[in-house]
């Protein structure tokens, strides 16, 4: 049974059929990751200082990036969005250690591509588990921007 006294009211006329644009929405979040993660890989290589903070602040961009071009939120984008934050995690962390072994080494541009397992046993070994709690937040932070449906608006009659 319903009750009377509780009207919903239709949507309006724009927003009908309306879904989120999972492509753009994962452009967004993909323009986001990129931007952040090489951000975050300039500003630990010639600091010399480990800033795991950003991980959230990735996170944030990544989720409102996908939200944002997507015009709405879904599982989906949210899941997309968390794979992008965690992604976006390791790449700044890549872009850093790479840098870093560029200059030590010698190595040109290219040449840390073809020695990811020295950089994966150089991450493993200087990672500490408050970087793996900043990065799980970033995580979360994306998957629960990204993933928000917006309120229905509900109309109570005395």
């Amino acid at each position: 049974m319903s009750n009377p006294s509780v009207q919903v009211p239709p949507p309006a006329a724009g927003s009908l059929g309306r879904r989120p644009n999972l492509i753009l929405g994962l452009l967004g979040g993909t323009l986001a990751m990129i931007v952040c993660a090489v951000v975050w890989g300039s500003l630990l290589y010639p600091y010399h200082f480990y800033i795991n903070w950003i991980a959230v602040i990735l996170g944030l961009a990544v989720g409102f990036g996908a939200r944002w071009l997507a015009k709405g939120g879904s599982l989906w984008l949210g899941l997309t969005a968390g794979a992008l934050a965690l992604i976006g995690c390791i790449l700044g962390n890549f872009i850093a250690y790479s840098r870093y072994f560029m200059r030590i080494y010698d190595w040109t541009l290219f040449e840390p591509f073809g020695r990811l397992d020295h950089l994966a046993a150089v991450f493993r070994s200087t990672v500490v588990p408050l970087d793996l709690l900043f990065y799980a937040v970033g995580i979360c932070l994306a998957f629960l921007i990204a993933y928000r449906q917006p309120r229905e608006a509900v109309s109570r009659t005395a």
